[in-house]
């Protein structure tokens, strides 16, 4: 069985991967966090070290940030592409590299049309512009054959460990801090998005993991439905029994991917390619991944 580096797993959508790969007979790896050894600022040559030492068949990347200033994006997203491809070039070269990329790299689209892997990105913001520039930097080592990339473009995540940095996650804390009976305060909820469960992103992984060939570079991770964000919010709200009222504020300065795709009023994914390549769909109901975000994602697991 493969032996698989997991980049970022202990992070929200890590730990979902890290625990399908688990579930799936991997050999697993975990890493080290960014304070033993940070992908933005580390020399190439250590990097190459640390995949020389884990020795892996597979590389996953989770690691980058989603807020930040437009240059630690940068610096933490494309910056770390560059340095991981450059090292897997000198220490395990060719190796699959899978890569979780963001629907944010399409940017706006028109209403009712199902964006695909095909279609032209034109990212609304700084996030999706640094997604982007990550995804074409992987794009490119693998044109080159220092790495077998593969990006997986995750739309709207949704499942245990929601972090604050998400709309979901947000009021999950509002929710704690404040209690059943307290206000829950966001910004405008009229967009319509994509929703994706978290440990269906993981067994999304897994499969890419393990497919012999990669005759597409991009894919699409989500349910192909859209949903208004309004439903979902009051779907988390029923789960937790809040009994406050909803408040939406025009300028509410929202968490997360509210904020990180303001412009976007509309999304939903053609996911054809993930079907036919991956032999993947969404599982696990969005009822279920709702209630999942109301608790912690339980310890990682693999080694390291």
């Amino acid at each position: 069985m493969r032996r698989v580096l997991v980049l970022g797993g202990h992070g929200f959508l890590g730990r979902h991967v890290v625990a399908a790969l688990d579930r799936s007979g991997y050999v697993v790896e975990v890493g080290p966090d960014r304070p033993d050894l940070d992908l933005a600022a580390a020399p190439v040559t250590r990097v190459a070290a640390m995949l020389r030492a884990s020795r892996p068949g597979v590389v996953v990347t989770a690691a980058g940030l989603t807020t930040g200033s437009p240059t630690e994006l940068l610096g933490h997203n494309a910056g770390v592409m560059e340095c991981l491809v450059r090292a897997c070039a000198l220490a395990v070269p060719g190796v699959r590299l899978v890569h979780l990329g963001s629907a944010a790299e399409y940017g706006p689209t028109p209403w009712g049309h199902d964006v695909g892997e095909s279609d032209p990105p034109a990212p609304a913001g700084p996030y999706g512009q640094a997604k982007l520039a990550a995804t074409r930097i992987l794009l490119e080592a693998s044109d080159r054959g220092d790495v077998d990339g593969l990006v997986l473009r995750v739309f709207n995540p949704v499942g245990a460990g929601q972090p604050p940095s998400t709309l979901l996650g947000a009021i999950v804390r509002q929710l704690a801090s404040a209690g059943p009976d307290a206000d829950v305060v966001v910004g405008s909820l009229d967009a319509w998005r994509d929703f994706v469960p978290a440990v269906d992103i993981g067994t999304a992984v897994a499969r890419a993991a393990g497919i012999r060939a990669v005759p597409e570079r991009i894919v699409n991770l989500a349910e192909g439905r859209a949903r208004q964000v309004r439903d979902v919010v009051n779907l988390l709200r029923d789960q937790a029994g809040h009994r406050g009222r909803l408040v939406e504020r025009t300028g509410h300065e929202d968490a997360g991917d509210s904020a990180r795709s303001a412009a976007v009023t509309w999304q939903r994914a053609d996911v054809t390619l993930a079907a036919r390549l991956l032999d993947w769909r969404v599982r696990c109901p969005l009822e279920v991944a709702v209630a999942d975000a109301l608790r912690p994602m339980p310890p990682v697991g693999g080694r390291g």
